[in-house]
């Protein structure tokens, strides 16, 4: 259909997200499930308050390495 904008999935958005590991203790955030009841599901990792912690060994988010 000319005119019309191409049809998005709500896909589109979780396959753009990312993970991220602790490099002290191995725990995996992902941006699709956030880290819940602190982190709603579909928060980005650069959105999440610098004070927030790994919920496993409460190491900060600079011990956060970007996965894949």
């Amino acid at each position: 259909m000319q005119g019309s904008k191409p049809f998005t999935n709500s896909t589109d958005k979780r396959d753009s997200m990312a993970k991220y590991v602790c490099v002290t203790c191995g725990y995996l955030y992902d941006e699709t499930k956030g880290a819940p009841p602190a982190v709603p599901a579909g928060t980005e990792f650069e959105k999440i308050p610098d004070t927030w912690v790994c919920p496993m060994c409460g190491a900060s988010k600079k011990y956060f390495a970007k996965r894949g």
